[in-house]
C-alpha cells in the first residue's frame, strides 16, 4: 500500500476543508438561491459562467503549475476561491452573482488542474492509483459530512444581507473554505524527484513516444465533464419528483456518497491485478447498464440503489482515467497537459449543468439517463483507442 508522506497528509487534509465546505454549498445553494431569485434559468446560468470560467482558468493557468513552486499556487488558489465562495453564498444580486461565479470558477480551476501532477510529483508510480482513490475518498468523505451536517445547522436569519433562513450553514461553509489555507503553509519545499527516483527503480519502463492524439484526449475530458451534470441537481431532482423535504435529501444524498469513501481504497488495489484501460472499460460498461435502469424504472428505492451503484463506480474510475492519460506525457509538461484536461472537462460540465438545469427544473426526468449511458459509450470507444506505455 506504500507510505504517505507529510506533503500529502497536509495537502488531504486541504482538500478535504474546501469539500466540507462544498458538501454544504450542494446541499443548499440550489434552494438558497431558489428562495432569493424567481427565475427558472438563473441557476443554469450562473452555473454555466463557473464552469466556462473553469475552462479558460485551465488553459490560462495550466503551464504556471509547471513553472511555479506548487505550495505557493495552492495558497493564492485557495485563498481567492473561498473569498469568492464567500461572496456567492451571500449575495442577492444576479449580476454580481454572476461575476463572484467567474471569478470563483478561475480561482477553482487551478485547485483542479493542479490536483494529479501534485498527487503524482508527490507518489511514485507503484502507488499512485491507490494514494488518487484516497484522495478521492477523502475529498467524498469530507463532502458528505457537509452534506450531514450541513441538513441539520438549525435555519436562520442572521443578518439583512438577504431574506434566506440558510445564512448560519453558508457563513459556516465559508469559515471552514477558508481554513483550508492553514494546512498548505506547513508543507515544505516539494520534493521535485519522488516519482522519476521511484518510475526508474520500480517499473523500468519508458516514457511512450505514442502520446494521445489530441481529439481523443480533447473528448475524453470533455465526455467526462459532461458525465457529472446530475450532481449539482440531486437534492432538486429528489426535491421535485419525489416531494421530499431537506432532512431526508440531506440523508439519501449522504447514503449515496458514503459507499464510495470505502470502495475507493478498497477497490484501488485492483489496478495492481488488472490493466488499467481494462478496468476503466469496465466500469464504465456497468455505467451503461445502471443508467439505463435509471431511465427505464422510477421507483424511489430502486432509483436511490441505481445511484449509489453509478456514484460507486464513477467516483473509483474518474481519477484514474486523468492518470490513465497524463502518464503518457513528460513530467514536466504534466501541469499544462492537466490545464487543458480541465478546459475540456469545465466545457462538458458546462453543456451538461446548463442542459439538466433545465431538465430537472422542468421536470424532464428520463432523459438526462438515457443521454448518460450514451456518453458512458463514447467513453468506452474513446478510452480503448488509448496506447498502452510502452516497456523495455
Amino acid at each position: 500500500m506504500g507510505k504517505i508522506n507529510f506533503t500529502l497528509v497536509m495537502y488531504i487534509l486541504s482538500t478535504s476543508l474546501f469539500s466540507f465546505a462544498i458538501g454544504i454549498f450542494t446541499l443548499v445553494f440550489n434552494i438558497h438561491i431558489n428562495l432569493l431569485i424567481d427565475s427558472k434559468i438563473f441557476l443554469s446560468n450562473f452555473l454555466l459562467l463557473g464552469n466556462i470560467a473553469m475552462a479558460i482558468g485551465g488553459a490560462l493557468f495550466g503551464k504556471l503549475i509547471d513553472l511555479y513552486e506548487k505550495k505557493s499556487i495552492l495558497l493564492i488558489a485557495i485563498f481567492l476561491a473561498a473569498i469568492s465562495f464567500m461572496l456567492e453564498c451571500f449575495s442577492s444580486n444576479p449580476i454580481l452573482l454572476y461575476i463572484v461565479s467567474l471569478c470563483y470558477g478561475l480561482a477553482f480551476s487551478v485547485l483542479m488542474s493542479i490536483h494529479t501532477p501534485f498527487v503524482m510529483e508527490n507518489t511514485n508510480e507503484k502507488n499512485q492509483a491507490f494514494v488518487l482513490n484516497l484522495c478521492s475518498s477523502c475529498k467524498l468523505f469530507a463532502s458528505t459530512l457537509g452534506i450531514f451536517i450541513g441538513g441539520n445547522i438549525p435555519l436562520k436569519v442572521i443578518s439583512r444581507i438577504n431574506r434566506s433562513p440558510y445564512q448560519l450553514i453558508l457563513l459556516v461553509a465559508g469559515v471552514v473554505y477558508l481554513l483550508a489555507i492553514i494546512p498548505i503553509c506547513f508543507i515544505k519545499k516539494e520534493n521535485k524527484n519522488v516519482e522519476q527516483k521511484e518510475f526508474k527503480i520500480e517499473n523500468n519502463e519508458k516514457e511512450s513516444n505514442a502520446k494521445p492524439s489530441i481529439l481523443i484526449f480533447s473528448f475524453v475530458f470533455l465526455i467526462l465533464g459532461m458525465l457529472i451534470f446530475f450532481t449539482p441537481y440531486m437534492n432538486l431532482y429528489l426535491n421535485n419528483r419525489y416531494q421530499l423535504d431537506l432532512k431526508k435529501i440531506s440523508i439519501i444524498i449522504a447514503f449515496i456518497d458514503i459507499c464510495p469513501i470505502v470502495t475507493n481504497v478498497l477497490l484501488a488495489k485492483l489496478y495492481t491485478y488488472i490493466q488499467d484501460r481494462h478496468l476503466i472499460a469496465g466500469c464504465c460498461i456497468l455505467c451503461i447498464m445502471f443508467y439505463g435502469l435509471l431511465a427505464i424504472y422510477e421507483q424511489v428505492y430502486l432509483q436511490i440503489g441505481c445511484l449509489l451503484i453509478t456514484t460507486m463506480l464513477s467516483s473509483f474510475v474518474f481519477p484514474q482515467i486523468s492518470r490513465y492519460i497524463l502518464k503518457e506525457y513528460p513530467k514536466e509538461n504534466r501541469g499544462q497537459m492537466s490545464g487543458i484536461a480541465n478546459m475540456f472537462y469545465n466545457l462538458g460540465d458546462s453543456i451538461g449543468t446548463y442542459s439538466e438545469g433545465i431538465f430537472i427544473n422542468y421536470s424532464i426526468f428520463r432523459v438526462p439517463f438515457i443521454i448518460t449511458s450514451i456518453l458512458y459509450l463514447f467513453l468506452l470507444l474513446f478510452i480503448l483507442k488509448i496506447k498502452k506505455t510502452k516497456k523495455n
